[in-house]
């Protein structure tokens, strides 16, 4: 994308990670995009009504053993 459409345009990062067993993780932002506000609640905390800070994840197992096992590659040093 040229320089000229970015800024008329703004830009949206939009980027996956893969966690196995059809599980991915998603974040995205929007930067300088004509109608998206740089103010809004997107605190999921709230919403969910767990304290600030508090982060979740779900994971689709057949089992607890699947799901340590999913854990276990997810923080693996080659995971990275």
């Amino acid at each position: 994308m040229n320089g000229s459409c970015w800024r008329k345009w703004g830009r949206i990062d939009h980027a996956f990670f893969d966690c196995g067993g059809g599980c991915c993780l998603a974040f995205m932002q929007w930067i300088d995009v004509p109608g998206i506000s740089t103010h809004y609640d997107t605190d999921i905390n709230r919403g969910l009504g767990v304290p600030a800070g508090t982060f979740h994840f779900a994971f689709r197992c057949d089992s607890v053993q699947a799901l340590e096992e999913r854990r276990l590659a997810l923080i693996a040093p080659t995971a990275w």
